[in-house]
């Protein structure tokens, strides 16, 4: 399944910005971000083929906060990659900008 990926996403009230943010790996070992105060979700554009699992990943925490879920970041981390095999999801990231 395709999705398109666009700039900016809601979950419930609360409003994120999505872009690439280069070094990311490099100067936080993270792949990817999410941020409540800032509303913005980063992902690192040299995440390669995990790209997608990636941005599954910090998609799900704004649902997390939004509904209040207690769940770990390794399960977000599963959750993620099962929903990416369960519905072979792959983004469409034209939108995106870094």
């Amino acid at each position: 399944m395709k999705i398109k990926v666009s700039e900016h996403i809601e979950v419930g009230s609360q409003k994120f910005k999505i872009q690439y943010t280069p070094n990311l790996k490099v100067d936080q070992d993270w792949r990817g971000s999410a941020n409540q105060r800032t509303g913005l979700i980063e992902i690192d554009p040299c995440c390669g083929a995990g790209k997608n699992a990636v941005l599954m990943h910090e998609l799900l925490h704004p649902i997390v906060w939004e509904y209040q879920l207690s769940i770990s970041e390794e399960d977000i981390m599963r959750l993620a990659n099962g929903l990416i095999a369960l519905f072979n999801i792959e983004f469409d990231w034209s939108d995106i900008k870094g």
